[in-house]
């Protein structure tokens, strides 16, 4: 409405300098006949009296040709201006549309840092108790840690959706719709964060659950070893009466080893002490994937869909 205005106002100026142009011959006649009724009637002279149509009409040519001529170069010097305001728009606009492409190119990546399929994969893939496998789980935790810090700079620092009601706040966020729309992204974001790296904290304290596990294991397997060796010895040395001082110390050291076995069988996780550990990562992992991550690309292109109309706005009122 405003730049309407303003395009009115200046065909009016436009309109009234033309208009003006038109009379100021009138008026410079109506002039010239008031001083000479003054000359007749008081013998004042106010301009030159008597003037023949010639003069006139060097007059007129004279005053046409630079009327003209300002015409023209007035409106040259319009349209050199509009042009010159269409191409400044256009610039703006097209350094606006690379900055939003270069922030929808990252809102991506952050949105691709949250891919708890594969966190998912090697917490199930853990419990097949493999040392390599484990390792791996390991290393994939650490690189996801690693990502999600990186997508937090990269949104903080790579996207303007923490100051765009300064920056565009001719445009931008100047609807309830639309700064509703920012402020969703915003709390969405640190929400899937903060449940993603819970996520991987349950995952870590899921592996070294089972890696100890693991290690509890290898001691049983050395207890039932152990065990073995022992019942071996106690039977060759059965009936041999000057070794009832060892047979009597290896019955102590098998007992002791059995008890130690049975801690150690207590320990172990069963299948179902697995699935309740896997609970609280199963439901992150349904959360983001189901419901926080397709609202969060949802969000983001609804607003990359507005800057981009921001970005014709800025273009077409460069036309207008």
């Amino acid at each position: 409405m405003r730049k309407k205005l303003m395009h009115l106002i200046k065909n009016r100026i436009l309109t009234k300098i033309i208009f003006l142009l038109i009379l100021t011959p009138l008026f410079i006649n109506i002039g010239l006949v008031a001083t000479d009724i003054i000359y007749a009637r008081f013998e004042i002279t106010l301009t030159a009296k008597g003037l023949d149509n010639k003069s006139w009409l060097d007059f007129w040519k004279d005053y046409m040709s630079v009327a003209i001529a300002f015409l023209g170069v007035y409106l040259v010097w319009d349209s050199s201006n509009k042009d010159r305001k269409v191409q400044c728009y256009r610039d703006i606009s097209d350094q606006y549309f690379e900055k939003i492409n270069n922030e929808e190119i990252t809102l991506v990546e952050v949105a691709q840092c949250f891919n708890v399929g594969v966190i998912h994969k090697v917490l199930i893939q853990a419990n097949d108790r493999d040392v390599s496998s484990l390792r791996d789980a390991y290393g994939s935790l650490q690189n996801a840690r690693d990502k999600i810090d990186e997508a937090h700079i990269k949104f903080e620092l790579r996207t303007s959706l923490l100051d765009d009601f300064i920056s565009d706040g001719q445009y931008m966020n100047n609807t309830e719709q639309e700064r509703n729309e920012v402020n969703e992204i915003r709390c969405m974001f640190y929400d899937m964060e903060k449940h993603y790296v819970n996520l991987l904290n349950i995952g870590e304290d899921y592996l070294k659950r089972i890696d100890d596990d693991i290690f509890t294991n290898k001691r049983i397997d050395i207890c039932n070893k152990l065990i073995y060796e022992i019942n071996a010895r106690i039977a060759m040395l059965q009936g041999q009466d000057n070794k009832n001082e060892e047979v009597k110390q290896l019955h102590q050291q098998l007992h002791d080893t059995e008890q130690n076995l049975k801690e150690l069988q207590e320990t172990r996780l069963c299948q179902d002490e697995v699935f309740h550990m896997l609970e609280p990562a199963i439901n992150e992992v349904n959360y983001i994937s189901r419901t926080m991550r397709p609202k969060f690309i949802g969000h983001c292109k609804r607003y990359m869909v507005t800057k981009k109309k921001y970005a014709l706005k800025i273009r077409s009122d460069g036309i207008t």
